[in-house]
């Protein structure tokens, strides 16, 4: 169960997330997605970006949603950028890889 390992490592991090990057695509039609918080009309959200060809698509989740509604094992590679860190997962089937930059 890599894939969950990783969405549970980031769902306990805090909300200082400023960027989510699933690349490096494995499978699907979906070449990247790009998640990021934005408040809109008050509530805090994350705005899921999915690339596909050269159409973007948009839509607005909370937290949880937004992490567990993405299909991670399409991907080889999650960036999760936070406040003075970067943390980059290289998913393969022998497991993954966690390398973290920052503080």
């Amino acid at each position: 169960m890599i894939v969950e390992e990783v969405k549970d490592f980031i769902l306990n991090l805090d909300l200082s997330i400023k960027k989510i990057v699933l690349s490096d695509r494995l499978s699907g039609d979906t070449s990247k997605i790009v998640l990021r918080p934005v408040e809109i009309k008050g509530q805090h959200l994350f705005q899921e970006e999915k690339f596909k060809g050269a159409q973007a698509f948009h839509r607005n989740l909370n937290f949880h949603e937004a992490i567990t509604n993405v299909d991670f094992k399409n991907f080889k590679q999650v960036l999760v950028e936070c406040e003075g860190k970067t943390i980059i997962f290289s998913i393969s089937k022998n497991g993954f890889k966690k390398k973290g930059a920052g503080k």
